[in-house]
């Protein structure tokens, strides 16, 4: 438990209004957490001010106060936002269709955001549950069974919710490791720690299961093509990263890939884009780390071609979309001419091709192409114009990626609260994690907290996409639906489930009926 406290200022209280409290339901919030030093569970307390709010009151500022009389108002409430640790035997069935959330038992938000995006990633899930758990009690063994069972009890338990702490604790097998427990940790690191360790673990007892060790790739960032596949940015030069750095200067998504990837180009990319935005910055006068809160533009779609080469087109249209061409810079044409320009160069191109000459034909059409652009948007204002953009962008793009989830930070550089958004495809709606509470909320509502907030944005591809759907659609059946031993026999997603987790899990939720 954290006892330090939090600091009400202007800054915290404007940020929590921002996430949809009142400025009095904010402070009073900040005081319980702060009486009780219970400040990894200030999300409960936000909550118990927003729904009972004098009751809390007269809590907090009772001569009497206790931590009893705050869990006895915990149990009474009428919703499914909170979790007794007291009696976590007797949880409350899951609302339908409303995914099943992660308890938050001591700083652990960030790594429940990280289980809930891994256990949106399909392939992810279906290595972890195609690994054949041996019960031989080793570290790497016990590591992968618990992910099993996390993913599984996700996706098929009746439960509000599940606690994850079995997972972080046999994740953290080295002495180093330790202090992740209990100890709020860097996002990113906690990512690439946790990738890291389900490589070491596949390598370790997979036995060539999913990769052929003789024909692995010393210059591979894991081990496992998997994860490669789904995570891994390889530049040409052979260096390798997860994730790409958006400076707040660069303002917005596309000009973040167009100024990391200008001067260095990818070689390969990964299924997952995974975005960290610097929202941290050391400050010399206080000598301390601050969190930047400046807008940060997210964009539902992305064509990414030119990171991959150079598309010398691709430069005006940065420098319109950026406001970088003055007057001077203008081209003054005659709209009737540049017609006539377009129809000659479409003959000559149909002659090579007679001619079959595809090297002139290919060079032709591209100048074809950046002819069509500069017809397009001469003499216009574009700054800004991000559909205007990606429309042109798709005319010679097509490497196309979809947002798909938002980490939010809360708080200061120093302490704060970590949740995630995630898009549902299938439902196109977007959904909320907040450790145990799981909820829909508005795209306008998403993109508002985003703007300040947003810490780790991932965009995923057209492939990964359709598989996340068709993984949603099937999720669906199964809110829709009781367990059954038909059900498994007729639903891929279930029959990737071990079938003795399966009934482990379809008997805890017959209890949860009884």
């Amino acid at each position: 438990m954290n006892s330090q406290n939090i600091i009400i200022n202007e800054n915290v209280t404007r940020q929590l209004m921002e996430a949809g409290y009142t400025q009095e339901q904010s402070i009073l919030a900040i005081q319980a957490t702060n009486l009780f030093g219970d400040n990894e569970n200030l999300n409960q307390y936000l909550a118990l001010a927003k729904n009972n709010y004098n009751d809390l009151y007269q809590i907090v500022h009772s001569q009497s106060q206790n931590n009893q009389n705050l869990n006895n108002l915990q149990q009474q409430q009428t919703t499914n936002q909170f979790y007794d640790i007291q009696n976590s035997t007797k949880r409350r069935s899951k609302y339908t269709f409303i995914p099943v959330g992660l308890v938050n038992i001591g700083n652990i938000c960030y790594f429940n955001s990280l289980l809930q995006l891994m256990l949106n990633n399909p392939i992810f899930i279906q290595t972890i549950f195609n690994y054949k758990v041996q019960y031989c009690n080793d570290k790497y063994d016990n590591f992968l069974n618990s992910l099993q069972k996390l993913f599984a009890n996700l996706l098929i338990s009746n439960q509000n919710y599940y606690d994850a702490s079995e997972v972080l604790q046999f994740m953290c097998w080295d002495s180093q490791d330790i202090k992740l427990v209990g100890n709020q940790q860097d996002f990113t690191e906690l990512c690439e720690l946790f990738l890291q360790k389900v490589d070491q673990s596949l390598q370790q007892k997979q036995h060539q299961q999913f990769q052929n060790q003789s024909n692995l790739n010393v210059k591979d960032f894991f081990t496992n093509q998997m994860l490669n596949q789904q995570f891994v940015l390889r530049y040409q030069t052979k260096q390798h990263q997860i994730f790409i750095p958006a400076n707040l200067n660069y303002s917005n998504i596309y000009n973040t890939l167009y100024n990391e990837f200008q001067q260095q180009k990818l070689a390969t990319i990964p299924e997952n884009l995974f975005f960290q935005i610097s929202r941290y910055q050391y400050n010399r006068n206080i000598q301390n780390m601050v969190k930047l809160t400046q807008d940060f533009t997210l964009h539902q779609e992305i064509y990414i071609d030119f990171i991959l080469k150079d598309i010398y087109k691709v430069n005006n249209l940065f420098q319109r979309f950026n406001g970088n061409i003055n007057d001077n810079q203008q081209i003054d044409f005659n709209p009737q001419k540049v017609l006539k320009q377009i129809s000659s160069f479409q003959e000559i191109i149909d002659y090579y091709r007679v001619l079959q000459n595809d090297i002139m034909v290919q060079q032709l059409s591209l100048d074809l192409d950046l002819l069509k652009v500069q017809q397009s948007v001469q003499n216009e204002n574009k700054k800004g114009e991000y559909k205007w953009l990606n429309q042109q962008l798709s005319q010679f793009c097509f490497k196309k990626y979809y947002i798909h989830s938002i980490v939010i930070h809360l708080g200061n550089a120093n302490q704060g609260h970590y949740f995630i958004y995630i898009y549902n495809f299938s439902k196109q709606q977007w959904f909320q994690y907040n450790d145990s509470i799981v909820e829909q909320i508005s795209e306008s509502e998403v993109m508002r907290l985003s703007k300040n907030n947003a810490y780790i944005v991932t965009y995923v591809s057209e492939q990964q996409r359709q598989q996340i759907r068709q993984q949603e659609e099937i999720a669906e059946i199964i809110l829709q639906n009781d367990l059954s031993q038909e059900l498994y026999e007729n639903l891929g997603l279930l029959q990737m489930i071990p079938i003795n987790l399966f009934q482990e899990i379809y008997q805890q939720n017959l209890n949860q009926i009884t």
